[in-house]
């Protein structure tokens, strides 16, 4: 009965789509309308009857118009507009006060269905906000709930960054703070870290694109970091064999915890534990007291990354080109073991709920793994060399490598298809990157940080040119995605010439 009624507001969505003016009661354009729907709702059988007995007055007889969508009951309307997706919605909330009234109910609901968490951007700004002293339009919780203009507002700029991403429309600008390579990034909103070869970590403000604070303390390059913005707090880990525990708020180092002779490779945190990874082995710690709780053989090569999951598993990935989960619980630890890369694992990136585990290797290519047990069940290639970051919300996924470029995927396509566009602005490999639902953040080994916008796009192509990354090498330039030119010539953009200077050390 159900899938007959819900077919029969179908069709009466679809006649009125063909007869616009039906929805504000004037009359119909030619009689063929009336008769068309007549026909398919007499075709759905007396379900629709017995849905609309005792209301004989809401019969949906549209003849001549002498009957308008908007005289139905409330439910049936809205089960009608459930139908329809943003365009439609949009048009059919302005012909009439009553559908109007009614959208409220609707945005939220099919902002909800389209892109699952309705706080995923309650951390995000834009610099429009910034610049109007707004308060930020996609901040939830400044806004009721009920406001169709915010609901509607907020689904219209979600669509759009949607758009540019599926599309490649972007804004890149640089961050310039580190001397040698960049090793680690990490992104809260509009806060992001990162650390380098120079035994640095900086903290940024990408609205302005300036550090905030910079952190002194290791005595070697700093491979890993991670950010727990709801503590104000971070965890670092360096080839000086310590991990560090810092304050945001003071910019000190709270604890420091030598966890091997040689290099530490990578960690983790959460609410209770610290994670890392050295040569061979991994590291549990209680956070609050700092005392090591659990500590494995688990690889036999180095881990370059390990990842805390329920409150006793993490996963690590290593040298000797395996995955592995891991139990602290059960006398062997070991719960699975990932095998099918023929070259290092570097990187890696899960989602529990859905079970899935994507690993970038040595070998070239991103590997999707079933954390039940299935073993590798999709593989994608296209990277000409090793893959050294990989990250995925949903059916978007981004990976970066030694091949200089950063590529974005698309998981809800056949392997062979899912490579969308490639991103080119670094010229050496691209040793990390992140991104949110509007940005994405890219740290390469020539020292650069990347802010690749998908929110707030350049103006003209005079700003597009102005804020393109410019990166040089001993011989040549690169700017932006085409142009690579020599040190001594003008550059010419679409009518835009502009000469360069740079001095080389």
């Amino acid at each position: 009965g159900d899938l007959h009624w819900n077919f029969a507001t179908h069709v009466l969505l679809s006649t009125m789509l063909q007869s616009p003016s039906a929805f504000d009661g004037d009359e119909l354009q030619n009689s063929e309308d009336d008769d068309l729907f007549e026909r398919q709702l007499d075709a759905c059988g007396d379900v629709v009857d017995e849905k609309l007995a005792g209301r004989p007055s809401k019969r949906p007889r549209l003849a001549h118009g002498q009957q308008r969508l908007s005289d139905f009951p409330d439910d049936c309307i809205l089960t009608v507009m459930g139908f329809v997706r943003d365009l439609g919605l949009v048009h059919l909330s302005e012909t009439c006060w009553r559908f109007r009234a009614l959208s409220v109910l609707l945005w939220r609901s099919l902002y909800a269905s389209q892109w699952g968490s309705l706080f995923e951007w309650s951390r995000l700004s834009t610099e429009q906000s910034e610049r109007t002293n707004n308060r930020d339009p996609l901040v939830i919780s400044n806004y009721s709930d009920g406001d169709n203009m915010i609901w509607k507002d907020r689904y219209r700029r979600r669509y759009m960054v949607e758009r540019n991403w599926k599309e490649a429309r972007y804004s890149v600008r640089s961050l310039f703070g580190h001397m040698g390579s960049v090793c680690s990034i990490d992104l809260d909103g509009n806060n992001m870290i990162s650390s380098g070869q120079d035994n640095l970590i900086k903290l940024w403000d990408l609205r302005s694109l300036k550090p905030l604070c910079r952190f002194e303390g290791h005595q070697g390059p700093v491979w890993g970091i991670k950010l727990d913005m709801s503590a104000h707090k971070f965890v670092s880990c360096s080839s000086d064999g310590f991990i560090r525990l810092w304050n945001l708020l003071t910019g000190e180092c709270e604890h420091m915890l030598h966890v091997s002779p040689k290099e530490v490779w990578s960690v983790d945190l959460d609410a209770q534990r610290l994670i890392a990874g050295c040569q061979g082995r991994v590291r549990v710690y209680d956070r609050e007291r700092l005392e090591q709780t659990a500590m494995l053989d688990a690889h036999d090569g180095s881990v370059f990354a390990v990842r805390l999951c329920e409150p006793t598993t993490f996963i690590s990935c290593s040298s000797d080109k395996t995955l592995k989960l891991w139990d602290t619980r059960l006398q062997d630890s070991l719960v699975r073991k990932f095998q099918g890369h023929t070259q290092p694992v570097f990187s890696f990136d899960l989602c529990t709920s859905s079970g899935i585990l994507i690993s970038g290797s040595g070998d070239k290519t991103i590997c999707e793994w079933d954390l039940g047990g299935a073993g590798c069940i999709e593989t994608y290639k296209g990277h000409t060399d090793s893959v050294w970051s990989i990250q995925f919300q949903g059916r978007r996924l981004i990976s970066a490598g030694v091949d200089t470029t950063i590529r974005v995927w698309d998981r809800g396509k056949a392997a062979t298809e899912a490579q969308l566009y490639t991103l080119e602005c670094h010229l050496d490999p691209v040793f990390c990157c992140r991104f949110d639902a509007t940005k994405l953040v890219s740290g390469g080994t020539d020292g650069s940080v990347l802010l690749w916008d998908f929110l707030n796009l350049c103006n003209n192509e005079y700003e597009s040119l102005m804020n393109y990354r410019v990166c040089w090498s001993r011989s040549h330039m690169k700017i932006g995605r085409d142009v690579s030119i020599s040190l001594e010539d003008s550059v010419t953009k679409d009518k835009i010439t502009r000469n360069l200077c740079v001095q080389c050390g």
